[in-house]
């Protein structure tokens, strides 16, 4: 055969996939513009993330641009790749969604591979339907506000560990001190002792196991980038590329934990135990899955992931609030001193509660920089929405199964009409005279309605000890000419928030940076 019929054969086939390729990601690109919704403009092939595709732009970013320029929609087209997605910020909407029809939008919109990951897509964050409610009725009750209360103890210690690694490092060397990897130190160490029973290490050893299998799962790079933007765009693309969150390294690990932790139990069966560990190993007798320790390893991993990494980040973000802004640093530790007065010096969880400040100190840094940056649910039951004035039509549209639905929480939070100077941190927006003006529907740092973050009262406890601990015992700022910003980085593990910098901090005894 010549060479030229050959060469024209190839080309034209070459011609036809390459057709074939350029419809599938783009086919769905009139979505929003056939049924007569404002949208974003996508791009040839990428949608509305080319920019985080090529880590140019965070999604705070686009979200931002969106409110720019869609500013009085209540609700705006967006494409994750080729998939239409809906980006609300309609307080009503978004009651709707999380509550009021979660059974149309019951589904997280996130997609792991269980045959690529069967580790970590068993969690409670990636299943979906019936397994997700029944894996929820299973662990909420190892994380209920009475739970955690009993883990009062198990604070005070990590906490008695900051002080000492504090002093060797920070005030005696003079060394200083990322605030970042201090919140990571705190949280991997009160997460083993208050789950799984153990110790973790993180302050007398750098290379703690639980820090290097957390350095395995809490990666922020280029591909953990990419393997996110494809578990929320295209379940093809993240099983083509084999996308995972857990390998079997850190699996292997949290599988031999699990095997030592019951033999240990099972030999020294005199102790008493109350932990999520033995949560699970109690769910034998009714959730037979429970009898193979891979499912345990798996329900370890996961609970690690939420408390460990992601309380980090909430601590991160309220202590920089705090040390940014001196006077609330003054005001905060003049309310810790005087509760702890009335309670005779001693921290308790009755003292905690008193500390109404510390609470709006919190609330106020979650509104500013929310943990996690955006929601995404999927609809799975044809809804209704109505129709946006910018249609100039009347009547409905309707939202079919299979469309995302996206909440900027970030943005929402920052929002001017729901906020006057939304970007200033203003403590006294939570206090008992203010926060009754918040509109409902528009401050929300760990979701709502039933998929609701199911570690908050984890977290909020760990945030209070750790914040209690530094501002009544230290004086801290940020070193010299630093000019440190909560910048969201263009990267994305999930969407848990991450920034660009660290944040390096002086530490003293108290009195030497602020006088009393």
């Amino acid at each position: 055969m010549p060479y030229f019929i050959i060469f024209n054969t190839l080309l034209l086939l070459l011609t036809i996939l390459t057709f074939i390729i350029y419809l599938y990601l783009t086919w769905n690109y009139n979505y929003w513009k056939e049924r007569n919704i404002p949208f974003v403009k996508p791009s040839l092939i990428f949608g509305n993330i080319k920019d985080q595709i090529l880590m140019r732009k965070s999604f705070s970013d686009v979200f931002h641009e969106i409110y720019t320029n869609f500013n009085d929609c209540k609700y705006v087209g967006f494409y994750l790749w080729r998939k239409p997605a809906l980006v609300i910020r309609d307080p009503e909407l978004i009651k709707m969604v999380w509550s009021k029809q979660f059974s149309n939008f019951y589904n997280n919109a996130w997609y792991l591979s269980e045959k690529v990951d069967p580790y970590f897509s068993k969690s409670p964050f990636f299943e979906n339907d019936e397994k997700w409610k029944e894996l929820r009725h299973q662990l909420t009750p190892t994380l209920s506000p009475g739970r955690i209360k009993s883990l009062f103890p198990v604070f005070l210690q990590g906490i008695d560990e900051l002080h000492n690694f504090i002093k060797k490092n920070a005030i005696n060397d003079k060394n200083e001190i990322d605030l970042r990897d201090l919140c990571s130190k705190y949280t991997t160490e009160v997460s083993t002792q208050a789950f799984f029973g153990v110790k973790a290490h993180a302050f007398d050893n750098e290379n703690s196991d639980f820090l290097n299998v957390g350095k395995l799962i809490f990666r922020n790079s280029v591909r953990s980038s990419f393997e996110s933007i494809c578990m929320m765009c295209d379940k093809l693309f993240a099983h083509y590329f084999r996308v995972k969150i857990v390998n079997e390294k850190a699996f292997d690990f949290f599988k031999k934990l699990a095997v030592e932790i019951m033999e240990y139990r099972k030999t020294n069966n005199n102790c008493q135990y109350n932990d999520y560990f033995e949560h699970l190993l109690g769910l034998r007798e009714t959730y037979k899955e429970y009898e193979d320790v891979n499912n345990i390893a798996r329900q370890l991993i996961t609970v690690f992931f939420d408390s460990a990494d992601t309380t980090a980040s909430g601590i991160t973000i309220a202590m920089f609030q705090i040390i940014r802004h001196p006077e609330v640093y003054k005001k905060l530790r003049n309310e810790i001193d005087t509760i702890l007065l009335k309670y005779n010096g001693q921290l308790t969880v009755e003292a905690i509660q008193d500390m109404n400040y510390l609470d709006m100190c919190i609330s106020e840094a979650f509104r500013l920089n929310v943990p996690l940056y955006f929601s995404l649910r999927d609809c799975t039951v044809p809804t209704e929405f109505p129709m946006p004035k910018e249609a100039q039509t009347d009547g409905s549209l309707l939202v079919e199964p299979g469309i995302t639905i996206i909440v900027p929480m970030h943005e929402i939070h920052r929002d001017l009409k729901y906020f006057n100077d939304p970007d200033v941190y203003d403590p006294e927006r939570f206090s008992d005279e203010r926060k009754s003006t918040i509109q409902k529907g528009t401050y929300f740092p760990f979701g709502d309605g039933p998929r609701m973050c199911l570690g908050k009262n984890f977290a909020i406890a760990a945030v209070k000890h750790f914040i209690i601990a530094l501002v009544q015992n230290y004086d801290i700022k940020f070193k010299p000419n630093s000019n440190y910003t909560l910048t969201p980085n263009v990267g994305i593990m999930l969407n848990v928030v991450l920034f660009k910098q660290k944040f390096m901090l002086n530490f003293a005894k108290r009195g030497e940076f602020y006088v009393e």
